[in-house]
């Protein structure tokens, strides 16, 4: 199609609900469909939802009280397929009849929560979790302690109805971004294969927007915020990345501005700091300080504006998935990628993909997309690809999912207009410091570890490649090991980084 974007950039962040973000930010605007006065669809201060705690008690939504960060006590909330599923069908779903002896859907039919019980088990979800302070995932922010989120929602467009893709954990709907599927994978990812297996990569059936956009001799690139980005996990990363299209974050303004950039898309990773259980990273986990998140948020929006490329361009922030905060939207119906089905080789839980996940943030900002602007309509990650495909022409839809999806190319408008050239700073105040290592509590740390592999045996000549190996097998399992691999890697791939990125060995694994 006809179009003034020449470039989208989407920024993925981690683990924080519609509700948990801007549920109270009482942001009003202007509906995107109708043009009319509207307010984003948020909570009631004055008659606040409440979830149940054991006993008779119950937790009030509030706002204003969210921590920062985390500490140890506090414990980071379950995101699990399990733990969203007792979120969104109260205390005790996880159980029969809903589930069998296996942890698997009974007849593949996600349950459906008891009338005045939907999304009535967040706190519960915490007090299994071993939460000292379960109620924590009831609170939200408040606009002054997320002062950069709240001015890019009022200054471009909020989406009030952008759901994860399914109701489970990061892995997976980080997957549905690239390729509008998981295939059929419904849960952080095991130590239930092969060395090998992981240095190939996870294997997307219909390939990914990456492809795609190869195909049609468009250029792209993937922004890391550390050496482990989520997207290597997928096959064919490495060499993708062999091949020029992955760069550090400290050199975006560098990359953006090479007379030269042309890539139709660009996918920003933050820094994930699984080294210290994401505790010094910026991607938003709730065990890391927010505010190093909005600082990243400022950063890229900023070195974008700035850029000779902003003017032809859409940068997306956007969230994976809700991190076990509360939010008081049910999640929809949605249609099955259909590229595999319930009990496929990655699919713990029978689930048929046919349910969205939670609601999360998520803000497009562009110099072609109007000022205040409110969009209720229902997006979930498949929109990326949607819309990509419906910009550059891109062909076929991947699955039924982005071809069933909307993409949010009608928010363009007819004349640019003028943007603000800052946000605002970060709320102020010391940030709290990083004391923990990787212990391996986190689900998603051993896929960090399989991405860890994949790349560390990528710049490994192939005679010093099966010593790697050994260590990632010894390690499956053993929280300290993994960190010990972990952190071997991670220095390995810092000094490949400070050589300027030589060519990989000729013989890949």
């Amino acid at each position: 199609m006809a179009t003034p974007i020449n470039h989208v950039f989407v920024l993925m962040l981690e683990n924080r609900s519609f509700d948990h973000i801007f549920g109270f930010s009482d942001i009003t605007g202007t509906d995107a469909v109708t043009g009319a006065p509207t307010r984003a669809n948020g909570l009631d201060a004055a008659a606040p939802p409440a979830n149940p705690l054991p006993g008779n008690a119950s937790v009030p939504a509030s706002v204003g009280d969210a921590p920062f960060q985390l500490s140890a006590g506090n414990k980071d909330p379950g995101h699990e397929f399990s733990n969203t599923l007792v979120c969104l069908c109260g205390g005790g779903a996880w159980s029969a009849p809903n589930i069998d002896a296996d942890g698997r859907l009974a007849g593949n039919a996600y349950p459906q929560a008891a009338p005045g019980l939907a999304n009535s088990g967040f706190v519960a979800n915490a007090v299994d979790g071993g939460s000292d302070a379960p109620g924590l995932v009831m609170r939200s922010f408040s606009r002054e302690q997320l002062p950069v989120l709240n001015a890019l929602a009022r200054e471009f467009v909020l989406c009030d109805a952008w759901y994860s893709s399914l109701p489970g954990p990061t892995w997976p709907n980080r997957f549905f971004v690239h390729a509008a599927s998981s295939a059929g994978l419904d849960d952080s990812p095991s130590n239930m294969a092969t060395a090998e297996d992981f240095a190939l990569g996870f294997d997307l059936p219909n390939g990914t927007i990456f492809d795609r956009l190869t195909s049609k001799g468009l250029d792209w690139k993937v922004i890391e915020g550390d050496a482990f980005p989520q997207v290597l996990a997928i096959k064919g990363m490495t060499a993708a990345e062999a091949n020029g299209h992955f760069h550090d974050i400290d050199h975006l303004s560098e990359v953006i501005n090479d007379p030269a950039f042309n890539a139709a898309y660009v996918f920003i990773e933050p820094d994930y700091d699984v080294l210290h259980n994401f505790q010094g990273g910026n991607s938003m986990h709730p065990l890391g300080d927010v505010r190093r998140g909005e600082q990243l948020i400022k950063t890229v929006y900023e070195t974008l504006h700035a850029s000779s490329v902003w003017d032809s361009s859409l940068l997306v922030v956007l969230f994976d998935e809700h991190g076990g905060f509360y939010d008081h939207v049910a999640p929809p119906v949605a249609t099955p990628p259909g590229d595999t089905q319930p009990g496929s080789a990655n699919n713990r839980h029978n689930f048929a993909f046919d349910r969205l996940g939670l609601r999360v943030p998520c803000i497009i900002a562009s110099p072609w997309v109007g000022q205040n602007i409110i969009d209720h309509r229902p997006y979930d990650h498949s929109a990326i690809a949607k819309t990509l495909a419906n910009l550059f022409d891109l062909g076929a839809p991947l699955t039924a999912r982005d071809n069933a999806a909307q993409g949010f190319e009608s928010l363009l408008l007819n004349a640019k207009r003028n943007t603000p050239d800052t946000l605002q700073n970060p709320a102020p105040g010391p940030l709290a410091a990083t004391t923990a290592t990787a212990s391996g509590a986190d689900a998603s740390t051993a896929g960090f570890a399989q991405v860890a592999l994949a790349r560390h045996l990528s710049i490994t000549p192939p005679a010093a490649q099966q010593a790697i190996v050994d260590n990632f097998n010894a390690a499956a399992g053993q929280p300290q090991a993994t960190a010990a691999f972990l952190h071997a890697a991670h220095d390995a791939i810092m000094q490949w980084k400070q050589k300027g990125r030589p060519a990989p060995p000729a013989t890949q694994p």
